[in-house]
């Protein structure tokens, strides 16, 4: 294994952080059925994927075309976060556990959990610099590597979590609530710094 390739598979799995997430995982999917679990496992993988590819492939140009800072995309995700850490504070999950009230757990497969989560501006950011060093090829393989890695261990959450009583959970999905409201905060306030630096 090259040493570039072994540096951006170490650098991805920090950054996406396949175990950290699982908390964030069970938030959004609350107590929905195993099957639909591990569908928003797999939506929030393969978009997460997606963006991160595209970023390999195009990133600063995609920036670049659409006139954003990177600082300013930093403060957008942190932005992003607020909302749903709000939620998980207050309620013990992201959205209405009724069906039929609004967006749904697949929604937040995709914001908060795939962007800015799994990849954020930190994901992002390094798929790009990477890409410059060791080739977008290689970036994505490590990338993809490591979204197998997170949807081997959100799937084995799915099942794992089954077992625990609704009420700890609850408990568990507002402590990362907090920890998504810090994470958001941080977010905001380094783009703020980098971005008046």
């Amino acid at each position: 294994m090259d040493g570039d390739f072994a540096r951006a598979l170490v650098g991805f799995f920090a950054i996406v952080d396949p175990i950290g997430a699982i908390l964030p995982f069970q938030a959004v999917a609350g107590a929905a059925p195993l099957r639909r679990r591990l569908g928003i496992a797999l939506m929030a993988v393969l978009v997460s994927f997606a963006l991160i590819s595209l970023f390999a492939v195009a990133g600063q140009d995609v920036l670049d075309l659409l006139d954003i800072s990177p600082e300013s995309f930093q403060i957008a995700a942190g932005v992003l976060l607020v909302l749903p850490a709000i939620r998980l504070v207050e309620r013990g999950e992201v959205f209405e556990a009724n069906p039929y009230a609004g967006p749904t757990s697949f929604d937040a497969a995709v914001v908060p959990l795939a962007l800015p989560m799994l990849s954020g501006p930190g994901a992002l950011a390094l798929a790009t610099s990477t890409s410059e060093t060791i080739g977008a090829g290689q970036t994505i393989a490590a990338a993809g590597m490591i979204f197998a890695l997170v949807l081997a261990v959100f799937a084995a959450a799915a099942v794992f979590f089954r077992f625990i009583h609704p009420a700890v959970l609850r408990a568990a999905a507002r402590i990362v609530g907090v920890v998504l409201m810090a994470i958001a905060v941080d977010f905001i306030v380094s783009g703020w710094v980098a971005a008046t630096a």
